[in-house]
């Protein structure tokens, strides 16, 4: 965590010391002597205690390394199966994690091992309007001793294209054993979404059409992925 980061938690914390003081003391004038007090704590105390994380290695986010000649190579491809469905931008992500935990640092007090993950953006591009294709890498990051604890091997999860319409968010994700198997996936969504004025969440379907009360009023979005030899 960086120091504006402690600056910011700091000010959070102050400020709620501040609010609660002021509502739950009656006698005013013991307001600003148990303020003093409670701030006086708050200031020593927050970036002492995420100081104290980060040195036992549980705070600390290594620079994960992108590997600069990925070999694995897959295209998957996202079909809405309805031209009229018009989305205003898609963008496509790609979600690893690390397949060997004993590699990562424990977590200080619990104990448990924090397995890192991370995500980066997809290369997206369009077929039609209804089409776009994306490509994937297993191996886009680096296996290496992150931690000192030995080699991390990390693994594609899952791809996820995040279509957006008016404020609104649909996903269609991909999980990695689908795309090495070239399983062809339709996903169902609502037609109530594309009417729907609330923003705020993302609509992800689902593979299991039974789910939702009106099947008459569904639209599916297909995902097939295969491997391309290099």
């Amino acid at each position: 965590m960086r120091s504006t980061d402690y600056a910011r938690l700091a000010k959070r914390v102050l400020a709620f010391v501040d609010k609660a003081v002021t509502r739950y003391v009656p006698i005013a004038p013991r307001h600003s002597v148990l303020k003093g007090l409670l701030r006086r704590f708050v200031q020593v105390t927050v970036p002492g205690l995420f100081l104290s994380l980060a040195a036992c290695g549980g705070n600390v986010e290594p620079n994960i390394h992108l590997n600069p000649d990925p070999s694995m190579r897959y295209e998957i491809t996202y079909t809405v199966d309805d031209p009229s469905v018009v989305f205003d931008s898609v963008e496509a992500i790609g979600s690893y994690q690390v397949t060997n935990e004993a590699c990562a640092p424990r977590v200080p007090v619990s104990g448990v091992r924090k397995v890192p993950n991370k995500v980066i953006p997809l290369t997206t591009r369009p077929i039609d309007r209804s089409t776009y294709r994306v490509t994937a890498y297993p191996d886009a990051l680096l296996d290496e001793d992150y931690f000192g604890h030995g080699v991390c091997h990390w693994a594609l999860t899952a791809t996820t294209l995040v279509w957006k319409r008016q404020g609104k968010e649909l996903t269609s994700s991909l999980i990695s054993k689908d795309m090495c198997e070239g399983r062809h996936i339709l996903i169902y969504y609502p037609r109530s979404w594309l009417r729907s004025k609330e923003t705020g969440f993302a609509e992800g379907g689902s593979i299991t059409p039974s789910i939702y009360p009106n099947r008459d009023d569904l639209f599916t979005i297909s995902v097939v992925a295969r491997e391309v030899r290099q």
